[in-house]
């Protein structure tokens, strides 16, 4: 949302709670040019990019094709074009992406679900998938895996020179 002289800036005013106003969309100095619905799977989860790629997690991991990894060429922005879903982490939520520019390399972090997913497989494990995508944005070659054992994280980041990830 946008400042609206209350000094407010990112949250919304309750004058705007109060009017209704809340329920339209905020927009300032942004235009829809393209989109791609990812075969329509919805429960899409997070993004990231790096050169003319976005990849686009899905909210829950599963044996399911659609709930993985979606790769999308976005060089054309006013028609993204999907490439492909790379399999999801079964019994998991919401895989967290993450691109380090600076070492061309991509980090999914699926998360143990302890009930499972809505897919009914059992509880997955919490991960580290780091990819290579120097060579080719639209085809990630995995690099490795750690697995966290017990430990269930929820966000990771890079340092900015890409050689250490960090997780909570």
């Amino acid at each position: 949302p946008e400042s609206h002289g209350d000094g407010m800036l990112g949250q919304v005013s309750k004058a705007d709670q109060d009017s209704g106003r809340s329920q339209e969309p905020y927009v300032k100095n942004m235009r829809l040019v393209g989109q791609q619905d990812v075969r329509n799977r919805g429960a899409n989860g997070n993004l990231s990019y790096i050169g003319d790629c976005a990849y686009v997690a899905a909210y829950y991991g599963g044996v399911d094709p659609l709930a993985g990894l979606a790769v999308v060429d976005v060089a054309n922005p006013q028609n993204p074009e999907l490439i492909k879903i790379l399999p999801g982490s079964p019994g998991t939520r919401s895989p967290q992406t993450e691109v380090n520019q600076a070492r061309k390399i991509l980090g999914v972090m699926p998360y143990m679900m302890e009930a499972g997913s809505p897919y009914g497989d059992p509880p997955g494990k919490t991960e580290l998938l780091l990819y290579d995508v120097s060579k080719d944005c639209k085809n990630p070659e995995l690099l490795g895996v750690y697995d966290y054992g017990k430990v269930t994280t929820h966000e990771f980041g890079f340092s900015p020179d890409g050689m250490t990830a960090y997780a909570t």
